[in-house]
């Protein structure tokens, strides 16, 4: 059982929406300047995160714990402070030179409220930052993304300082003429200069499936995933066809939340060791394991298995099987006919959900020891999530 003691996201909607008016009081004592505010609402983030948050991820303080908070493009930096006035320490970053007023807004309101966030002005396009901190539990990257001339390169660095991140970009399911449907292609579309909003610091606009594979190989795992807006025939340039998605990632070598109803998976047998690069990937063997434990209060489960078939064993085979079984009985069998990035997925039974247990998959097709590499290779697994 497990106990909680933070505010739940819904109650974080409530009290985001009391702290508009610390805000707004805030920008008052300010009084007119010479440069605009942010003109967005970004406290209304968790009346969004309402309906994409599950289980445990609902208690967001718990699963920041005593880390402090990141936020990358600050803007004035109310998410900032709003988490400061609930207990944490926050690092707020922006680069002066996108920044709506060059960061004088978030300075204002800090020096207003007397407030000890950290204010750092990096381009994180360019390279690194030196963080205050040394670990944060969360970062934000809210509305970021397609500000970025190179977004691969900050999620890596993101994910070097944060144990998990709050992301949410515009994505698209239809190209700009509206001819053709991405959102199942891994793709982005660079908009031009002034095609988006007339703001020049709009870069990609990415579809679903390339946000998705984008956050993988940036070394993440998404652990929860939501759309709103024009969730029917977005595309990258109308304001009719504006669609948002917000995801919570975790990083990749970050076990899951503890609690009461997690099921957890260790690896088991025929796993080799870890590569080196990006993300946490591992060659397996022609049959590899996974041990799950699981817990009494979840009567279901689900399995997902990030992998790559490597070229050479489709070439050799025509098509490759990956069969799932649990106490001999098959949950799940999948072939694999062209080489690439795939997705595993399978549901767990109850009693493999509730008691745990060993699941086996086996492969019809692997790679024979050879000269060059005496192990038996079979493919390659880039994630594993079990939830």
């Amino acid at each position: 059982m497990c106990i909680h003691t933070g505010p739940e996201v819904r109650d974080m909607a409530q009290q985001a929406d009391r702290f508009q008016a610390v805000m707004e009081e805030a920008r008052a004592r300010v009084g007119a300047r010479d440069w605009p505010w942010y003109a967005y609402d970004s406290l209304g983030l968790f009346s969004i995160l309402d309906g994409v948050l599950t289980g445990e991820r609902r208690y967001l303080t718990e699963l920041i714990g005593d880390r402090p908070v990141l936020d990358a493009g600050c803007g004035d930096g109310a998410l900032s402070f709003f988490f400061e006035s609930l207990g944490f320490h926050v690092t707020a970053i922006d680069n002066p030179a996108t920044n709506c007023n060059r960061m004088e807004g978030v300075r204002a309101i800090r020096d207003v409220l007397g407030s000890s966030v950290d204010v750092v002005e990096a381009d994180l396009d360019r390279g690194g930052f030196e963080a205050p901190r040394p670990e944060y539990g969360l970062a934000l990257m809210l509305g970021l993304l397609y500000h970025l001339r190179n977004p691969f390169h900050v999620l890596e660095q993101i994910g070097r300082h944060a144990r998990y991140c709050l992301l949410s970009t515009r994505v698209a399911r239809l190209t700009p003429d509206r001819a053709v449907r991405m959102e199942r292609l891994p793709v982005a579309y660079l908009v031009d200069s002034d095609e988006l909003n007339a703001d020049v610091t709009n870069y990609w606009i990415f579809s679903q499936a390339g946000l998705e594979r984008l956050i993988r190989r940036a070394g993440w795992t998404i652990v929860d995933i939501g759309n709103v807006g024009n969730t029917s025939d977005s595309d990258p340039v109308r304001a009719d066809a504006d669609e948002r998605c917000y995801c919570l990632l975790r990083r990749a070598d970050v076990g899951p939340e503890s609690g009461g109803d997690e099921i957890e998976a260790a690896l088991a047998h025929g796993w080799y060791g870890r590569g080196t690069g990006e993300g946490q990937w591992r060659w397996t063997a022609r049959a590899f394991g996974l041990n799950v434990r699981g817990s009494a209060s979840r009567d279901r489960g689900r399995l997902r298995l990030g992998l790559y078939v490597p070229p050479v064993l489709v070439e050799t085979a025509g098509a490759v099987t990956l069969t799932l079984s649990a106490a001999g009985e098959v949950l799940s069998r999948r072939t694999f006919s062209k080489p690439g990035q795939h997705v595993f997925e399978a549901r767990l039974p109850a009693a493999l959900t509730a008691g745990g247990g060993l699941l086996e998959f086996e492969l019809d097709r692997w790679l024979p020891p050879s000269e060059r590499d005496a192990r038996e290779l079979g493919v390659v697994v880039s994630e594993i999530l079990v939830d």
